[in-house]
C-alpha cells in the first residue's frame, strides 16, 4: 500500500507541475467520466435537485445536474493542479480565491483565543490549505498569521492510500514539503479527526 501510494504522489505530483490551463482543459473529460461512465451519485443529485426545484421541468433540472458535474469536474482539476503549489507564490499569481472583509476575522482574532471559520461545499473547498496566500491587500496591511496558528480539521477518507495523498494535498501550499514534516520545522498544524460522521466535513 505504501509503494502503490508513493507511486500516485509521484504521478499527481508530475501532473500538478503542469499550467493550471491544461488542467481546467480536462474537467470536461472528468466531468463525463463522473456523471456518464462512474455514474457518480447522479440519481442523488437528480432527487435532491427535484426536491429543491419542484416547479422546474426536468429538462431545467438536467441543465443544473450538468452545471454541477461541470463545476465538480473543475474541482478535481484545481485540486490537482494545487497539490503542485509547495511554493506559495504559484497559488498567489493566481488569485483563484480572494477573501472579503478578513479584517472581521483579525478583530475577532484580536479580542479572543482563537476563531473557527466553516467552510461549505461551495466554490472549491478543496482550496482552504492556501490559506495564508489570499490575501491580496497591501504588504502592509497583510495579516500576520503564520502556519503555525493554524489548525485544519477534516474526516479522514475511507480509503487510507487516498486520504494520506489528500492528506498533503491539501496542506501543499502551507507547509514546502508537505504536511509529513510538520515536526520537522516545528510546526503545529494538525489533522484532528471528527467521530460520528458518514461524510468528511471540508473546513479550517
Amino acid at each position: 500500500m505504501k509503494i502503490l501510494t508513493k507511486l500516485m504522489q509521484g504521478l499527481l505530483r508530475v501532473f500538478s507541475a503542469l499550467p493550471l490551463g491544461f488542467h481546467y482543459a480536462w474537467a470536461g473529460f472528468f466531468a463525463w467520466l463522473l456523471r456518464d461512465v462512474m455514474h457518480y451519485r447522479r440519481d442523488v443529485v437528480m432527487i435532491n435537485l427535484s426536491r429543491a426545484f419542484p416547479d422546474k421541468k426536468y429538462k431545467e433540472l438536467k441543465q443544473i445536474s450538468n452545471a454541477f458535474y461541470k463545476h465538480f469536474g473543475e474541482v478535481i482539476a484545481e485540486t490537482i493542479w494545487f497539490g503542485g503549489c509547495r511554493n506559495p507564490e504559484r497559488l498567489h499569481r493566481k488569485r483563484l480565491v480572494e477573501y472579503t472583509n478578513l479584517d472581521t476575522v483579525e478583530a475577532a482574532l484580536a479580542e479572543s483565543p482563537g476563531v473557527v471559520v466553516l467552510n461549505s461545499h461551495f466554490g472549491n473547498w478543496e482550496l482552504t490549505g492556501g490559506c495564508l496566500t489570499y490575501d491580496y491587500r497591501p504588504d502592509s496591511e497583510r495579516s500576520k498569521m503564520e502556519a503555525n496558528d493554524i489548525i485544519a480539521v477534516y474526516k479522514p477518507l475511507s480509503s487510507k492510500m487516498w486520504d494520506e495523498i489528500m492528506r498533503v494535498n491539501r496542506c501543499a501550499p502551507v507547509l514546502r514539503d508537505g504536511c509529513a514534516v510538520q515536526k520537522k520545522l516545528g510546526g503545529s498544524i494538525e489533522v484532528i479527526l471528527k467521530p460520528g460522521c458518514d461524510h468528511h466535513p471540508h473546513s479550517l
